[in-house]
């Protein structure tokens, strides 16, 4: 079976200032996905996925596979599940970061301008 969906989450983490910080907030959460056989009224869950948050979202930290790619995520299956090789989910995500000013936890942000006698190239 193939299910060709497109899921779009979004979610604002006021207290998160710096990126280190909001990369632990994601490595403590976690993805989970059930794949669940109904049976008229009730369900089995024959598979299953549970991955850290900041895994499934930025493969390239641990699996060297560049962001936007496919990539293969083999699904754990129970004592249910009628087939001898386990689903797979195929996924291609993109992330963005935005930094919003939110006026429910409004706080002062210190900001240090120097001057730089050095300039900065950047290039693409």
């Amino acid at each position: 079976m193939l299910f060709h969906e497109q899921l779009i989450f979004s979610k604002t983490l006021p207290t998160k200032y710096h990126l280190e910080d909001l990369s632990k907030q994601l490595s403590r959460e976690w993805l989970y996905v059930e794949h669940i056989q109904w049976n008229c009224q009730s369900g089995n869950v024959i598979a299953y996925l549970q991955i850290p948050l900041d895994e499934f979202l930025y493969p390239t930290v641990n699996g060297g596979i560049p962001s936007g790619a496919q990539v293969d995520l083999l699904m754990e299956t129970t004592p249910a599940f009628p087939g001898p090789l386990a689903p797979k989910l195929e996924v291609s995500n993109k992330t963005t970061i935005e930094e919003t000013i939110c006026s429910c936890h409004c706080q002062k942000v210190k900001t240090n301008v120097t001057n730089n006698p050095k300039p900065v190239m950047l290039s693409d």
